[in-house]
């Protein structure tokens, strides 16, 4: 969470309600005495304060705990997750999902083919599948939707999605002229995705998602490293092979254009004149060995580029997802090249089962509602 000095009343309340949440976002269940001690707060005013949450219907009791043998039991207090809600939106080149959340659950969400949704041109269409949640879960606060690419936060401007939208497309105004009566936030999905990672102890790392291209974002101190106008973290857009394959950027020699799951499937057709799908190529790894000689390419170019990234900005760890990440044997050829190039960073893996590119967007904004002052 990140703090304010503020001397009013009222807002040193609000930072104060807003701590006890973000303690027991981290910690889970506490009583009432362990909230003042992390709190720093005397026993009668966090009474008070939790008093105030129930009556927002922020949190709730969750039974009691024997203090010690002697003492008397403790009422533990936790969150009301399902008081915070938020419609959950992930676009990208090749699915857009859908999705109500709360910070520790799914409510319900849909998976669709961002092709199908033709979004240069069908916003209405788009809009009425949130408006189907909105509908449903009238307890939702907002609707954060992240999007590839490079984003005008300020705007809800999409400047660049390479292809998904027409660059400078204001999509937050698009959907607000749509009516959908909720706040719009509009985010980097990488950005979210690495935002939606950070807890108390998890605050310090670099976050790479590969995919049908390649994101990444830098997170110190539990923020996001943005660089002049929010350019930094474009891992996928440095330039490895100069002169190089034609990039979607307008660059020549980006390293998407050699490990993307795009540019993996591409190699594969230039070599066999087949179509195959990303899934059953990763399958093909050590038993063909046209797809392994691909793949290992990818991997040490993606491993050389991550040990670079880890000498310039020195994260506590590197956390990485999707595409080959997902297949134990290419991961483990990762690490492997990674280890190889002399870096002890620790590498974290989110298996698909965390299924961020379903939480993400959600658990970002509903963490700024509940913890920013």
């Amino acid at each position: 969470m990140k703090k304010q000095s503020v001397t009013n009343p009222k807002g040193l309340r609000k930072n104060n309600k807003s701590n006890i949440l973000w303690q027991l976002y981290n910690e889970g269940s506490l009583s009432r005495l362990q909230l003042a001690k992390k709190c720093k707060l005397t026993t009668p005013s966090i009474t008070q304060l939790i008093q105030e949450l129930f009556e927002e219907n922020a949190v709730l009791e969750m039974g009691a705990v024997q203090r010690n043998a002697t003492g008397r039991k403790e009422v533990l207090i936790d969150i009301n997750y399902d008081h915070f809600l938020s419609i959950s939106v992930n676009i990208e080149a090749d699915n857009t999902h859908i999705s109500v959340i709360s910070l520790n659950n799914i409510k319900e969400d849909m998976i669709i083919k961002t092709a199908s949704l033709n979004l240069q041109k069908n916003i209405d269409v788009f809009a009425e599948n949130i408006k189907t949640y909105i509908t449903k879960y009238p307890q939702a606060i907002s609707i954060c939707i992240g999007v590839v690419g490079k984003i005008d936060y300020i705007n809800g401007v999409v400047e660049n999605s390479y292809g998904i939208f027409p660059n400078n497309f204001a999509l937050k105004t698009a959907l607000e002229n749509e009516k959908l009566e909720l706040p719009i936030y509009i985010v980097n999905n990488v950005i979210a995705q690495a935002l939606s990672l950070k807890t108390k102890s998890n605050s310090d790392f670099l976050y790479i998602k590969h995919s049908p291209g390649v994101g990444c974002a830098i997170v110190v101190n539990g923020e996001i490293v943005g660089g002049y106008q929010n350019r930094a973290g474009e891992l996928g857009h440095t330039i490895v092979q100069p002169n190089g394959k034609q990039c979607k950027c307008g660059k020549k020699g980006c390293l998407e254009t050699l490990v993307s799951e795009d540019a993996l499937l591409d190699d594969y057709y230039q070599s066999t004149k087949k179509v195959i799908d990303i899934q059953s190529l990763y399958e093909l790894y050590k038993k063909d060995n046209n797809v392994t000689k691909i793949l290992d390419f990818a991997i040490q170019k993606l491993a050389l580029a991550t040990s670079n990234i880890v000498v310039v900005i020195n994260p506590k760890k590197v956390i990485v997802t999707g595409g080959l990440f997902l297949n134990n044997s290419l991961y483990n050829s990762f690490l492997h090249y990674f280890e190889l190039l002399g870096c002890a960073t620790k590498i974290e893996r989110i298996e698909d089962k965390f299924r961020i590119k379903t939480v993400a967007e959600g658990r970002y904004i509903l963490a700024k509602k509940l913890f920013e002052v």
